[in-house]
């Protein structure tokens, strides 16, 4: 009895050990692109001297299926929000000349459309893609940007399905954005809750201990 008792507490040790090990390995592709600073507080031309301030932010994704984009994006891309965060799935396709990649091609459309805006972010898994714009007004004051994705596909390892997150702070206000490619058709909707499980649990920003749902709540 107490040989069996100390296999399973044994196991246990084992199990939390290995849990650990598996977050510190994901917690080194967790990109951090700009670092935490003195713009973690409510001052500057952002504020002008008040508590709170008006932003407005734009949401979107788009499965693009492989095929290449339109040229033009104003239909998609509405004018005028101070926040672009933009996720993208199966964008994969033969550029056109001079581009090294699709990528590369889509990020130039999206801001030839939107020139006045700077791109702080970026991140890519697979075919799936997540970027951050933002306007002049708000771009000086975006700080402590972190990226970092969960894969979610073939044998539950592969990025051809799964999540990207991007995070960030306005002043000492946290962001995070999600963007997920998960299985397709009415048949896989367990499969599809679990995999956005998968991708909330196993993306961490900051403390690898704790989870998105509990930092950005």
């Amino acid at each position: 009895r107490f040989s069996i008792n100390s296999c399973a507490v044994s196991e246990r040790v084992m199990g939390a050990f290995c849990g650990r090990c598996v977050r510190a390995f994901k917690s080194f592709r967790t990109v951090q692109l700009r670092k935490k600073n003195h713009l973690g507080k409510r001052a500057g031309s952002l504020w002008d001297g008040n508590t709170s301030v008006p932003v407005t932010l734009f949401a979107g994704t788009w499965n693009m299926g492989n095929a290449q984009p339109s040229q033009n994006l104003q239909d998609w891309l509405q004018p005028g929000y101070d926040i672009y965060l933009l996720g993208t799935q199966e964008c994969y396709y033969r550029p056109p000349g001079g581009f090294d990649d699709c990528i590369e091609h889509w990020c130039h459309c999206v801001q030839k459309c939107m020139p006045s805006y700077t791109k702080v972010c970026e991140h890519q898994m697979g075919r799936c893609h997540v970027m951050l714009l933002a306007s002049a007004r708000v771009s000086e004051h975006i700080h402590g940007v972190q990226a970092s994705h969960e894969e979610t596909g073939v044998a539950g390892c592969l990025g051809n399905k799964g999540g990207l997150a991007l995070s960030f702070f306005i002043g000492d206000v946290g962001f995070c954005f999600v963007s997920a490619h998960l299985a397709a058709h009415q048949d896989q909707l367990e499969r599809r809750n679990l995999d956005c499980s998968k991708i909330i649990d196993g993306i961490r920003f900051g403390s690898r201990e704790i989870p998105l749902t509990n930092k950005f709540t």
